[in-house]
């Protein structure tokens, strides 16, 4: 009789992890609820129904969730929950009138003191893991915005989802993701005073290959094929700001502003009026469809930088140099950027010895993506170029960038310093860089790092100056070092898996310097 218990007890067992009632965490006993996404859990981003789109996802079921929720004690009698078949509704009682944090929070995936979502699929690999709550939500009696957060122990884990005061949404997903490997993570909801949210289910799926490099230098068109009323010929800072004004009128037309003399930042500013200046002119985050050209050699922006927001902008054969308390070209939530063929610099280092007189030559910040360098020549720099600006995972999208045959000489490090998403560095020429630094690989990035030559470069690739944090991983394949010293890795960390589709033409590693000497640079188009 006790084997026959014995054996129905092992059947019942086996049944319940079969039915999915229980996750095996790797490494650990049977734990109730853990949830594990696989390579194998993915979902079809070009549908657009909810059942077709996350068909092939792991779903957390609102059943699990009944199971999995947390509201702090301190505020659990504001939040009224509802609980049906089909979902899982938190409403907040909170006045608009009190005075403090208006806001309560829930967690989702959540249970004895932990998070219970796995993500660890992402170790040593390329890609993103995504979170995706889907579920009615009503903003209509509040004034404040509502989150999705990825989280674990309290801390961000990934990047967050935001919509604004006044919205109505039924069936909708609120997409959450991560590039990094996270254990034990968990969604957090952020939910105003007066705000409604019916939880209907969390998906979770992996995208193994990086997607959005086939294609996207490409796609970069600026102000291509502008009518000759949008096509401006300036040659000082009044004129350039008159420009600007008038294609802020119809941002999104496609406009092209030709630079054919210098502007300088006391004439721009005394032409924008008002007793403030600033180190940039800043394009306007509306601003679509835009090519900024140099003419010649004669396109020269001088102590005055550029600072990028809109989509789809070309900055091309310019030359912008000693901007003082700023940027060269500060790319800040911008989508679809090309800086290409154009020149900056700030100041022999031998005439400036303090590192934080000018900030970085070019800077690639927030949720800016899918930006290429190319065919530039940057000299004269402390620090030169910044993607991410700091290791917070809200800075740190799934940003993808690529720097090609680009010339890189007598600066003194982050070439680039590299955070978050991933990258391809390839056919660069780097050279001098005055006991620095060369590409920093820090936190959350991956990047495919190739046919690079490094001449007289003191630790061309590595990871520096953040022991807070898991370093980036790269792949390293053909580059040549050539009086090198420190860092010089000839073994990966991670294999990038690009997408179908993308196969850029990469020259032969000992080509480089004479390619890039002869084409970097402004006058070369």
């Amino acid at each position: 009789m006790l084997k026959r218990n014995s054996f129905i007890i092992l059947l019942l067992v086996l049944s319940l992890v079969l039915s999915g009632c229980i996750f095996i965490k790797k490494d650990k006993t049977i734990v109730p609820d853990y949830i594990i996404v696989t390579e194998e859990h993915t979902a079809n981003d070009e549908a657009d129904a909810i059942e077709d789109k996350y068909k092939n996802a792991l779903k957390v079921t609102v059943d699990q969730l009944k199971n999995l929720y947390f509201i702090d004690e301190e505020y659990s009698d504001d939040i009224i929950v509802e609980k049906s078949k089909d979902s899982i509704t938190f409403t907040s009682t909170v006045s608009g009138e009190i005075k403090g944090d208006k806001n309560r929070y829930v967690r989702l995936g959540f249970k004895d003191g932990q998070g219970q979502l796995s993500l660890t699929a992402l170790e040593s690999k390329t890609g993103k893991i995504g979170v995706d709550l889907v579920a009615d939500l009503d903003l209509t009696n509040t004034t404040n915005g509502f989150y999705v957060r990825l989280k674990k122990d309290g801390e961000d884990a990934g990047h967050y989802h935001r919509e604004s005061a006044g919205v109505f949404y039924t069936d909708t997903a609120f997409p959450t993701y991560t590039t990094n490997a996270v254990d034990n993570a968990y969604i957090e909801l952020t939910i105003p005073w007066q705000g409604s949210v019916t939880v209907k289910g969390i998906y979770l799926y992996m995208e193994s290959e990086i997607r959005g490099f086939a294609g996207m230098e490409e796609t970069i068109t600026g102000g291509e094929g502008a009518l000759e009323e949008d096509t401006y010929n300036v040659s000082n800072g009044a004129e350039f700001y008159s420009a600007l004004q008038e294609i802020r009128k119809n941002p999104t037309t496609p406009a092209i502003i030709y630079v054919d003399g210098i502007i300088t930042k006391a004439d721009y500013w005394s032409a924008a009026g008002g007793s403030r200046t600033r180190p940039s002119v800043e394009i306007g985050g509306d601003v679509e469809n835009l090519s900024i050209i140099g003419v010649g050699t004669n396109g020269i922006f001088d102590g005055l930088g550029l600072k990028i927001q809109g989509t789809n902008t070309v900055i091309q054969n310019i030359t912008v140099k000693k901007v003082l308390d700023g940027d060269g070209i500060e790319i800040n939530n911008a989508k679809y950027v090309k800086i290409d063929h154009c020149t900056l610099h700030s100041e022999p280092l031998s005439q400036n010895s303090d590192k934080d007189k000018y900030d970085e030559l070019i800077s690639i910040k927030n949720n800016a993506e899918y930006i290429v360098l190319s065919w530039n020549h940057l000299y004269d720099s402390h620090k030169t170029i910044l993607i991410g600006s700091n290791d917070g995972e809200d800075a740190q999208p799934d940003r993808k960038v690529i720097m090609h045959h680009n010339l890189i000489e007598d600066c003194n490090s982050r070439l680039p310093l590299f955070r978050g998403g991933h990258g391809h560095i390839y056919n660069n020429y780097y050279r001098n860089n005055s006991g620095g630094t060369g590409i920093n690989c820090r936190t959350g990035s991956k990047i495919l790092i190739e046919n690079n030559y490094f001449e007289n470069i003191k630790d061309p690739i590595g990871y520096w100056f953040d022991t807070q944090n898991p370093s980036g991983l790269y792949q390293v394949r053909d580059n040549e070092f050539n009086n090198c010293t420190g860092n010089q890795p000839t073994e990966s960390t991670i294999t990038m898996k690009f997408e179908d589709g993308y196969n850029p033409i990469v020259d032969p590693v000992e080509d480089v310097p004479s390619i890039v000497r002869e084409g970097a640079g402004v006058g070369k188009i």
